[in-house]
C-alpha cells in the first residue's frame, strides 16, 4: 500500500495593509487551583513552624509583682579610668557601674530612711568611687567579681550611714547596668 499523502498546512500570508494578527498567548505556568493548593500549604506551614517554635522552651515569663515594701534609690553612676598605651596616645578603657541600694524595710518610718539617704547621697557615691580605686585592673575584667564588690559596697555604705541602734540602714546593693573592661 502506497504511504498516504503528507498534509501541509498552507499559510497565507495577510493582505497588504491588513494588521498583523496577535501572537498566540502562552500557556499559564499555574492553574488556578495549583495557585491556591501552594498558598494553603504556605499557611500551614508557617502555623507548623509557630508551633514548634513556641513548644521549644518560648514559654511566658512569670509576672513579676512589685514589692511594696521595697524602697530602692539610685545612687548615680560611677567610673574607674585606666590608661592604654603610651602617653602619646592618651587613651582609656572604662570601668562604668550605676549603683542603686535597697532601704531596709524593716524600719518603721521609711520615708526618713528615704530622706537620710538622699542627704548622704553624695557621699555615698564618693565612697564607691573610693572603693573602686582601690582595686586593681585585673579585678575588673571579670563579670563574676561584681558580686564580691556588692558584698564590700554594702558593707562600706552602711559604715557612712551609720546607724545609732547598729541596724544597716541597706539591705541589698545593686547594679542597675554596668561595663567591664575589655582584657587586652
Amino acid at each position: 500500500m502506497p504511504p498516504a499523502p503528507e498534509k501541509t498546512a498552507t499559510v497565507t500570508p495577510p493582505a497588504p495593509g491588513a494588521p498583523a494578527a496577535a501572537p498566540a498567548a502562552p500557556p499559564p505556568m499555574f492553574s488556578p487551583v495549583g495557585l491556591v493548593v501552594v498558598f494553603l500549604l504556605l499557611v500551614v506551614e508557617g502555623v507548623v513552624v509557630f508551633l514548634v517554635a513556641r513548644s521549644m522552651g518560648q514559654t511566658k515569663e512569670p509576672e513579676i509583682k512589685p514589692n511594696k515594701n521595697r524602697t530602692e534609690i539610685e545612687i548615680g553612676t560611677c567610673m574607674r579610668e585606666f590608661p592604654i598605651g603610651d602617653d602619646a596616645t592618651r587613651l582609656t578603657d572604662t570601668f562604668t557601674v550605676k549603683v542603686a541600694v535597697v532601704l531596709n524595710p524593716k524600719f518603721d518610718d521609711a520615708e526618713a530612711l528615704k530622706a537620710e539617704v538622699e542627704r548622704f547621697k553624695l557621699s555615698l557615691k564618693s565612697r564607691v568611687h573610693e572603693i573602686l580605686w582601690t582595686k586593681p585592673r585585673s579585678y575588673f575584667y571579670d563579670s563574676e567579681n561584681m558580686a564580691d564588690l556588692k558584698k564590700t559596697l554594702l558593707q562600706e555604705l552602711n559604715q557612712v550611714l551609720k546607724a545609732p541602734d547598729g541596724q544597716p540602714r541597706l539591705v541589698e546593693v545593686f547594679f542597675i547596668e554596668f561595663k567591664t573592661l575589655n582584657q587586652r
